[in-house]
């Protein structure tokens, strides 16, 4: 089984999260500028990040982690804020 690589902080797994589901948002937001489909893509990667969870839950191998889902979330709020930030709006 492949391992994830280690990062030397606390709960460092959450960062990786984070910048993933950030940057995903963040470029799928770039492809698509009406606020309707951006939206649906972020409430179908939040749900995606929910659903991998429960899925790896359900492993023997992998473990079920809140803490993921909210690192999931607040990465894509954050891949949105920075598309607002750089003012790249919505039609």
């Amino acid at each position: 089984m492949p391992v994830p690589p280690k990062v030397d902080l606390g709960q460092g797994d959450k960062l990786g999260h984070f910048a993933a589901y950030g940057l995903l948002t963040f470029v799928f937001c770039l492809i698509y500028d009406q606020r309707a489909t951006r939206l649906a893509y972020a409430a179908g990667f939040i749900l995606m990040g929910v659903a991998l969870e429960f899925l790896q839950g359900m492993t023997g191998y992998r473990t079920f982690e809140l803490l993921d889902m909210l690192a999931d979330a607040a990465g894509v709020l954050a891949g949105m804020l920075v598309l607002r930030f750089l003012g790249m709006r919505t039609r």
